[in-house]
Parts: structure tokens; sequence; C-alpha cells
């Protein structure tokens, strides 16, 4: 997960799959002053993130990654 630089100390982290992590990962882009997120979806592996973020409150956004460059 990514951050514009200057929104925290590390702008880069990395969360593994589990409930509590994404609850984290929520916590950390909401103290960043994150409100809406761009992801691409591969396989089945970007539902529960999606579902974590939305019920988080986030704006979430599914797109193709070329397009986002």
């Amino acid at each position: 997960m990514a951050v514009p630089e200057g929104r925290a100390e590390t702008h880069v982290r990395r969360f593994p799959a589990f409930t509590q992590s994404l609850s984290e990962m929520a916590d950390w882009l909401r103290h960043c002053g994150i409100t809406t997120v761009a992801m691409e979806s591969t396989g089945v592996y970007w539902l529960p993130v999606y579902q974590q973020l939305e019920q988080a409150g986030f704006e979430v956004l599914l797109v193709d990654a070329r397009g986002v460059k």
C-alpha cells in the first residue's frame, strides 16, 4: 500500500491479508488523510481489501493499473 510522499514517515507499507491487518491498513490510510483508494483487481485477492476499505468509509475505485500511471 502506498500513499503520497509527505503523508507518512514511511509512504509504502505492506499488510498481511488477515482481518486485523486490513483493519490496521484502513486506520493507517485514515491517519494519512486518504479518502479515496484506487486498486487493481487481481484474481479474488482484492475482494477482502475492497470490502474492508469500503466498510471503513473509503471511496474505493477498481482501476486498470496501466491507466493509473
